[in-house]
């Protein structure tokens, strides 16, 4: 069963098409609140990272904008209201010491193949920032393996355009690997992974941030609060289960403050265009978000599996979606059926 689709009109209002993709695009106020949101996390970044992260976030908007404007163009239509998210939340994912041109290949990517050849917003398949880090993690995976700054080593001096090449700060010494940060991580308190005082992406280490800003999205209905629910819960029950099986995993706790999956959890993974529709489909799909990254993160050689383990999700929302389409059809069917008797 084909999911009603809306796409933005050049006259700024929302028109039906038949394209066979899913849709649930969220209104203009909530696209304001989940972008003020994001660059609240950036600010706490450059605080924590150093002003480096900006020349990441302005190159990831330079190409977006660059290859919204010409999308737009070639249609006859206006840039989309969403086009500031896609950079935002690629920069967000991205090591706070990766290479410019790596952040723009990313966008770049990410944008054209993941969303301006489907249409723009609200016909995307799959979430474009996710295809973009896909992309750069699969093309480039010794800089997106690696490039992982440890802030609190060096108080002020921080990765920036001026600093980089610092004999204080040298990138192939103090970058630490992500994969052993997730697997073991390391003397850190709980206040260092609540602060932001550990190694990881330019978003994802601020966890009281992410927790608080996260819980206000949902709050102000930005996003439903069955699909990051469902995700993070499943990961603490596997966690937990593996625990205290004593197979040397993290806390529960743990596991949720490293790595990205309490960022993409608030603010990935519920996004409607690429999430189901219906409630418990959400719930289906967090879960198996929650399963797939538990799996690829401690299981598989991939790193922190978020990217892979959404990207697969969105390959499936359409058939969660048709699920419960047919089962709410057939309910419904048996409902007029009893009372026809």
């Amino acid at each position: 069963m084909a999911r009603p689709n809306f796409m933005e009109s050049g006259d700024g209002f929302m028109n039906e098409t038949t394209a066979p993709v899913h849709i649930n695009t969220p209104t203009e106020k909530k696209l304001w609140l989940w972008t003020g949101f994001l660059g609240v996390l950036l600010l706490a970044a450059v605080v924590i990272f150093g002003p480096y992260v900006l020349f990441i976030a302005l190159t990831s908007y330079v190409v977006a904008l660059i290859i919204e404007w010409a999308f737009a163009k070639s249609r006859g239509m206006k840039i989309d209201r969403a086009w500031m998210i896609t950079p935002m939340i690629i920069t967000l994912m991205l090591p706070p010491i990766i290479p410019l041109w790596i952040a723009g290949v990313a966008t770049g990517f990410g944008v054209f193949f993941g969303k301006a050849i489907f249409g723009g917003h609200g016909r995307t398949v799959f979430n474009p920032a996710l295809v973009g880090v896909l992309f750069v993690l699969i093309s480039f995976p010794s800089q997106l393996n690696t490039q992982w700054f440890e802030p609190k080593d060096h108080g002020p001096l921080m990765p920036s355009t001026e600093n980089i090449g610092h004999p204080d700060f040298d990138v192939e010494n103090d970058a630490v690997s992500s994969p052993a940060l997730l697997r073991i991580p390391g003397n850190y308190t709980t206040g260092d992974f609540l602060l932001g005082r550990t190694a990881g992406a330019v978003g994802e280490t601020f966890m009281i941030g992410i927790i608080t800003l996260g819980i206000g999205l949902m709050l102000l209905k930005v996003f439903d609060w069955r699909v990051p629910l469902a995700l993070l819960g499943t990961m603490v029950v596997l966690t937990l289960i593996m625990n205290l099986v004593g197979t040397g995993y993290p806390s529960p706790v743990t596991s949720l403050l490293v790595g990205s999956a309490t960022f993409a959890a608030f603010f990935v993974a519920p996004d409607p265009v690429t999430s189901p529709i219906k409630s418990w489909g959400k719930v289906v799909y967090g879960i198996g978000a929650g399963i797939l990254i538990f799996l690829i993160r401690y299981e598989a050689a991939a790193v922190d599996g978020v990217v892979f383990g959404l990207i697969i999700m969105n390959a499936i929302t359409p058939l969660i979606d048709s699920w419960f389409n047919a089962s709410s059809a057939e309910t419904k069917t048996s409902d007029e059926t009893k009372e026809a008797t």
